[in-house]
């Protein structure tokens, strides 16, 4: 999922604004709901400068509290922009007007646990890097609130829900569900679906279509995570992962979006099955086909390949044939007509810009490669996918 589409589907699924700006404290990307704005300099300049005096190096995301009662997430990008997420309340102080609330139409409230949650997620989203809820930097300019306060905090939402023997659904089972996937295993990921398990899906929108929508981008986020852990191709994991949210984001039917997290969960650990059943890769060869599958927009040249595997052409190339039974540049024409059916499918680049996007000098040649694979024309594949 790109940043545009991400901050779009935070949003849409839970209310909260997010955008990225640069060094001048400048708007460059926000949703598609809002307009530049909607975010003054001077929130945008506080933000960065408390942002920057939690975490100087700007790698972890951090949660600040704005005002006493806003949250607001703050991520860095590459050197000089930041992507933040917010302002939601707290619902600490939901008597005080901040200064900041005359700038946005609503504030969301969510408790900042859950925040830290988001920002977990939208981290991973935007950046790629893997950060749990525990390792995002929180800090209150209002109230000390270190690891002592929140658990303090989480005991007391524990014991309430015991109280009301009313627990969310235990970690266990989403574990054992997402090691089927992991493992290609449909018929052990149904019984494991099927299960009654005690407990319930925490509450991360008061609106009950944006709670399913978030949930099914946490969802699809751990079932690629683990796909992906199973030898899934990791490009084509992100790309399904991107067709599924885009799917779902079009959808305001609950049952419908829970029946295509379903098709999704099968869909993840049917494919994984497939490469799973295919003869295993050297590590040399695992190197070279990752290199690969990460650079189907770049021209692949066979020294690339050579140096990422450390060893020479004519090794690379001969270990190659001998474990995958196909030339390096059959391969490499393989993995690209299988990117070029998903932009097919489901982007409106026209044929000739698919062609130019993977590196094809020619729309002809790249036709007949198409066709010498899948004996059809990427027109007509691309006619009969929407026939």
């Amino acid at each position: 999922m790109n940043t545009e589409n991400t901050i779009n589907t935070i949003y849409q699924c839970i209310g909260i604004p997010a955008c990225v700006a640069d060094a001048k404290n400048e708007v460059l990307l926000t949703s598609q709901h809002m307009n530049e704005n909607t975010y003054p300099p001077e929130f945008i300049a506080e933000c960065r400068k408390q942002y920057l005096a939690r975490d100087p190096k700007g790698t972890l995301p951090v949660v600040l509290s704005i005002d006493r009662n806003l949250l607001v997430g703050v991520v860095g990008i590459g050197t000089q922009n930041i992507f933040i997420v917010g302002p939601a309340n707290s619902g600490d102080y939901p008597n005080d007007n901040s200064k900041y609330d005359k700038d946005f139409e609503s504030i969301t409230t969510m408790h900042y646990l859950r925040f830290a949650g988001l920002m977990s997620m939208a981290t991973q989203l935007i950046t790629g890097a893997e950060i749990r809820p525990d390792e995002i930097i929180f800090e209150s300019t209002s109230m000390a609130v270190g690891t002592q306060a929140s658990e303090a905090i989480l005991l007391n939402n524990i014991f309430a829900n015991r109280e009301a023997y009313d627990f969310h659904t235990p970690t266990s089972f989403e574990t054992a569900a997402m090691d089927a996937i992991a493992a290609g295993d449909p018929v052990e990921l149904k019984r494991r679906l099927s299960e009654t398990v005690q407990g319930k899906i925490g509450q991360m929108s008061r609106d009950n279509l944006r709670q399913y929508k978030y949930l099914f981008v946490a969802v699809a986020t751990m079932v690629s995570r683990a796909a992906i852990r199973g030898g899934m191709d990791e490009e084509i994991a992100r790309s399904l992962f991107d067709a599924y949210c885009i799917q779902m984001d079009e959808n305001d039917d609950i049952q419908d979006i829970i029946a295509l997290a379903y098709k999704m969960a099968f869909d993840f650990c049917d494919k994984v099955s497939i490469h799973l059943g295919k003869t295993p890769y050297s590590p040399a060869i695992k190197k070279c086909v990752t290199y690969i599958s990460r650079h189907l927009h770049d021209e692949i040249k066979l020294t690339d390949l050579a140096l990422t595997c450390r060893m020479s052409t004519r090794g690379i190339s001969k270990k190659f044939r001998a474990e995958t039974g196909m030339a390096i540049s059959d391969f490499i024409h393989r993995k690209k007509m299988r990117e070029a059916c998903y932009l097919l499918k489901y982007s409106e680049y026209s044929i000739s810009e698919i062609a130019n996007i993977l590196q094809y000098n020619t729309q002809s040649y790249f036709t007949k490669v198409f066709h010498d694979i899948y004996d059809t024309t990427p027109k007509q594949f691309r006619d009969n996918t929407y026939a």
